[in-house]
């Protein structure tokens, strides 16, 4: 029986990371008075205009543009599809770091009930011999004042 495959290899999430880093970089270099909702738009109504560019090359009976649009289509489908995997692997890596961070936490509480236990113990244990020594003392001051009153 076979066993599917995971989802996304090693490479494949490294080039996915180093290509949303990539992007990340080229949008912080724009200037801050271009807003990211604007260039969403202004994306979304380039591919528009693209698509219906194709739809109207495809009917037509020479088509020296449908196959440079068709491209470039794909390669921008393929660069989103880069982009929102990037993203979808941050968010896995941070998931899994957080699972991690939750049960190291949960350990180093145990530890720490643990610890607390302990340390209570040992006081109680170190308040017993101090009340116990403060008897002996009590007792030998008392032997020592009996000594002195005999001799």
């Amino acid at each position: 029986m076979c066993s599917a495959p995971p989802p996304y290899s090693d490479v494949d999430s490294i080039r996915a990371t180093t290509f949303r880093g990539s992007v990340a970089n080229l949008l912080g270099k724009l200037p801050e008075t271009v807003m990211p909702e604007r260039l969403w738009q202004v994306a979304g109504g380039a591919a528009f205009v693209l698509v219906v560019v194709l739809i109207w090359q495809a009917g037509r009976y020479r088509r020296p543009l449908f196959v440079p649009i068709a491209l470039f289509l794909c390669a921008v489908s393929c660069t989103v599809g880069l982009w929102r995997g990037g993203r979808d692997i941050d968010l896995e890596r941070n998931a899994a770091r957080i699972s991690t961070l939750e049960t190291d936490l949960g350990a180093l509480q145990k530890k720490l009930d643990t610890a607390t236990g302990s340390l209570q113990q040992s006081s109680i244990a170190i308040q017993e011999r101090d009340k116990t020594l403060d008897d002996l003392r009590k007792e030998l001051e008392e032997l020592k004042k009996k000594l002195a009153e005999k001799n």
